[in-house]
């Protein structure tokens, strides 16, 4: 299917669900790496070990922030160059933005390899779990040199119009974890090292998969002649991806300080619940997130082509489908709470406890649908201000504060803290749709962005 019918001219629900399936995948697939490894970690190794890889989450989630810091910002441009019909300006786009993720990539790697225990325990890792966290990082630390490039190349796949390669790199990568799993945590018995072992490896078939991509497959090439530190490109896209940078940078820190306080609160199983329903509870978030990206490079494309009827009809399909996704993903999890959390261990009182936590926070994830599409549209137009605004909403505005006023003022204990994370999503995504509903109002008013 060519690239520019497909974001310009195509049937619009087709041309949304050939973006959004891929790139929601792709979203997922990080979720998916994290759910794998807890499952045999959970299985084979047991509380300690859940509550290990949970400590590694947001250090992960930190690489994530820094990758799309570039990442989407630069997608963006890509995105509204090739509407434009300024392909030499997105492929230098491309090359700036390859210098700068590998130069990340590497310096990672080496801090990470370098000093693995002390950047867990700097993460809230205490007693028996630092051991298992710090094996865990340390093989994790290694697939950086890796997961950047990779994640920053899902986002040139999707800016182009070719989320479906994408797709297919994640879903060869997820299938390989699968089978490193079983075979250094199952047969090998290499617990958490293992875990962290075969992710990384995961990684480096995703990125070798990405290699084939771009020398047979893609629109934009990558040229030598483009790579380098173009510092005046990077000021158009750092604003832009700012607001993707402080939705995973808030997300890590959030998760930080709510280690903190359910140590001080509760134990070491409280970490683990929280590990588990972080895992679920991402699917429907990530789902959403990755539904409003892959719509992303549509908008940017008609805003760059000044089609403004179809950005209209765009966000609102859009916000009918995500938000019927995260509904019907909801119902399913609160029905199905015991099943879900029982695929990640064997104890019935964590079983029954985790359920209870599951149902709690997944209260408000039926809006997260519309919040994660008013960020995207805002970056796929270049309104950064507004997509900063309200990436920092859900887990800095909202969320933190409620973290210490719901255990310690009204004396809720743990069960302050499972409150406090569906109500920052539901008064967040209330505000994101007011923000959607004024400035675009589903009319004629968007060509105010001319």
């Amino acid at each position: 299917m060519n690239r520019e019918y497909l974001l310009g001219e195509e049937k619009l629900h087709k041309a949304i669900f050939v973006l959004t399936l891929p790139a929601t995948l792709s979203a997922l697939s990080t979720v998916i790496y994290n759910i794998i490894d807890t499952i045999f970690i959970g299985k084979y190794v047991g509380d300690v070990g859940i509550a290990a890889i949970s400590i590694y989450l947001p250090i992960q989630m930190i690489i994530s922030a820094s990758t799309l810091l570039f990442a989407s910002g630069i997608g963006s441009f890509i995105s509204r160059q090739i509407g434009a019909k300024h392909y030499d300006k997105a492929e230098e786009s491309i090359g700036t933005l390859f210098a700068f993720i590998t130069t990340l990539a590497i310096i990672l790697c080496i801090l990470g390899v370098s000093f693995p225990k002390q950047i867990v325990e700097l993460f809230s890792a205490e007693g028996s779990i630092i051991p298992y966290a710090t094996n865990y990082a340390r093989m994790m630390f290694i697939g950086t040199l890796f997961f950047p490039l990779c994640l920053a190349s899902n986002n040139v796949m999707r800016a182009e119009g070719s989320a479906n390669y994408s797709m297919y790199g994640t879903v060869i990568s997820i299938v390989s974890n699968i089978i490193l799993d079983y075979i250094f945590i199952v047969l090998l018995r290499w617990g958490v090292t293992g875990a962290g072992l075969a992710t990384t490896l995961s990684k480096f078939i995703n990125f070798l998969y990405i290699v084939y991509y771009f020398k047979f497959k893609a629109m934009l090439k990558i040229r030598t002649r483009y790579i380098r530190y173009n510092i005046d490109m990077l000021k158009k896209a750092i604003p832009i991806g700012f607001s993707t940078f402080l939705n995973q940078l808030t997300g890590s820190i959030s998760i930080v300080l709510l280690n903190n306080v359910l140590y001080s609160l509760g134990s070491t199983e409280s970490v683990a619940i929280y590990g588990i329903v972080y895992k679920l509870t991402s699917l429907i978030q990530r789902s959403a997130g990755g539904f409003s990206r892959g719509s992303q490079p549509l908008i940017g494309y008609n805003f760059g082509a000044k089609n403004f009827k179809r950005i209209k009809d765009a966000v609102k399909f859009s916000a009918i489908i995500s938000t019927s996704i995260c509904l019907i993903a909801t119902i399913i999890m609160i029905i199905l709470s015991k099943d879900f959390v029982a695929m990640f261990t064997n104890d019935l009182s964590l079983i029954n406890n985790c359920s209870h936590v599951l149902r709690i926070t997944l209260l408000a994830s039926p809006l997260l649908g519309v919040y994660f599409l008013s960020i995207a549209f805002y970056r796929a137009i270049g309104y950064a201000k507004q997509s900063i605004i309200l990436s920092m909403l859900r887990r800095i505005i909202f969320f933190i504060p409620m973290l210490y006023i719901l255990p310690y003022v009204f004396n809720l204990g743990v069960l302050g803290v499972w409150i406090a994370l569906p109500l920052s999503n539901l008064i967040a995504s209330l505000v994101a749709i007011c923000f959607l509903i004024k400035d675009s109002k589903f009319t004629k008013k968007i060509k105010l962005y001319k």
